[in-house]
């Protein structure tokens, strides 16, 4: 549908010297989304969880996920900060 493209197009309109790092972030995001979620591994094996695991199960299981991949980003973020203030 041309998500990744338009995302690429619009960090090189707002940030076309690349100051921020955003386009290195946001390509590192890629390779791991394409081919979880639009490679259809987490689409084919959603009903197979939820038909095995029932629906509450499988939706704490996945928040469980987004809370993890939350806090590694958190923490992630915050030890860039403390090295950019640093240098």
């Amino acid at each position: 549908m041309g998500v990744t493209a338009t995302g690429t197009l619009l960090l090189r309109m707002v940030d076309p010297a690349n100051r921020s790092g955003a386009f290195e972030s946001f390509a590192y995001k890629q390779l791991f989304f394409e081919l979880i979620v639009d490679g259809g591994l987490f689409t084919a094996a959603a009903p197979v969880l939820i038909a095995g695991l029932s629906l509450m199960t499988t939706l704490l299981i996945t928040t469980g996920l987004l809370l993890f991949w939350l806090g590694v980003g958190f923490v992630l973020i915050k030890q860039r900060s403390r090295t950019a203030v640093v240098s």
